[in-house]
């Protein structure tokens, strides 16, 4: 068996039993403990732990339930403060995205009423020469275009807005210190949701859902996701309040 074969076996038995953190120091203790101890440099095991951890894109998780029932009960209200602030400053922010969105269409709407009349009034009394029609034309082409941009970015604000209301669906479905499979969650969402979904492009299906996920959890919202493939509520706002950070 090759250095590294032995520091993977130890890894995965360590993980397995789910008892500690998959460390360097871990390995290294667990290696003493199971004869014959063939002695390793720290600095191999620490190389063949971190290619361990990549393969295996393992992630520690955060065991809340070592904390003292009344520290428990504190997190789960800072967290769901958090929450609560977090959803109300994402309201706000899409409906100004709405807002000035709506304001641009309008405007775009009264630049192509006031060039189709200049064109209609110039054309009906034959002042309009034919370089100025090329040139309306054109501006005319330019507005129809931008009036397509704006109706493509209501559309993605609203895809957006139906998609975060899913993820806060399926946030509210993950026991708060549990885990579970898109498989698990797709089939407890609401019957209105399935249905809000056929009205965009993407269907609401488990390689959806779980697309959807994995952009929450990279950028640290909503989810984190474990090696096994489950995802559990983030936690990382809880993780940082039991260790004094802010």
């Amino acid at each position: 068996m090759t250095p590294q074969q032995r520091v993977y076996k130890v890894c995965d038995r360590i993980s397995a039993e789910g008892k500690e953190d998959v460390d360097v120091q871990a390995v290294i203790d667990e290696m003493k403990r199971k004869p014959p101890y063939r002695a390793m440099a720290r600095g191999a095991v620490m190389l063949h732990v971190r290619g361990w951890k990549v393969e295996r894109a393992y992630k520690p998780r955060l065991d809340v339930r070592v904390l003292p029932e009344p520290l428990q009960a504190g997190l789960a209200e800072l967290a769901k403060t958090v929450w609560e602030a977090a959803m109300v400053e994402a309201t706000a922010r899409l409906e100004n995205l709405r807002r000035l969105a709506e304001v641009e269409r309008l405007a775009t709407d009264e630049l192509l009423r006031e060039a189709g009349a200049k064109l209609d009034r110039e054309e009906a009394t034959g002042l309009l020469r034919d370089a100025e029609a090329v040139r309306l034309t054109g501006e005319n082409a330019a507005l129809r275009a931008e009036v397509g941009r704006v109706s493509r970015r209501l559309e993605h604000i609203r895809a957006e807005e139906f998609w975060d209301r899913v993820m806060r669906e399926v946030f509210a479905i993950i026991p708060p210190r549990g885990a579970m499979t898109v498989e698990g969650i797709l089939p407890r969402l609401r019957q209105s949701t399935r249905r809000g979904a056929r009205l965009h492009r993407e269907p609401l299906d488990v390689e959806t859902l779980r697309k959807k996920m994995d952009v929450r959890v990279k950028h640290g919202k909503f989810f984190a996701r474990n090696y096994d493939r489950t995802y559990q509520r983030e936690p990382r706002h809880l993780a940082g309040t039991a260790h004094g950070e802010t």
